[in-house]
């Protein structure tokens, strides 16, 4: 979530502006750059507002993050990680860890799989997403891709 931030910021930063369109945006990580292809940059877009990091207005972006307390090193180059897909599971984790700590919510993800004898984390995970209201509607149609298809 940091290397996103920082990556974030250094759109925002090379922009110039408090708002960015999604063609700048994948403008500025693909060409200005060269950080990725432009479409590992829209799923990169999708990620920051999936985790909340961007906040969108007609197609128009702002961050959610005070953009001067990230601390982006000069010559920074993110990992390339960054702009993958985390896994199925993480991407989940991640929103339960924006109502509870990491280790509560894996914690509690053990608990419920053990006690309802089910082997998918994922499964568990979004069942404890939903019970908490925390919107995973998205990840829902994927896991069921991932099991029923799969």
């Amino acid at each position: 979530m940091e290397e996103m931030k920082k990556v974030i910021a250094s759109v925002f930063r090379k922009v110039g502006k408090q708002s960015v369109s999604m063609n700048d945006f994948v403008f500025c990580l693909s060409f200005d750059f060269r950080w990725c292809p432009p479409d590992e940059a829209r799923e990169f877009v999708k990620r920051g507002l999936a985790e909340g990091l961007l906040e969108a207005d007609d197609n128009v972006f702002t961050p959610t993050f005070d953009l001067d307390g990230v601390d982006v090193p000069v010559a920074y180059r993110p990992p390339k990680e960054v702009f993958s897909k985390p896994d199925l599971f993480e991407r989940i984790l991640s929103r339960l860890c924006k109502k509870m700590e990491k280790k509560e919510a894996i914690s509690r993800i053990n608990s419920l799989q053990e006690r309802l004898k089910i082997l998918d984390a994922e499964v568990v995970a979004l069942i404890i997403a939903r019970n908490m209201n925390i919107d995973v509607e998205d990840l829902i149609d994927e896991t069921l891709v991932k099991y029923v298809k799969g």
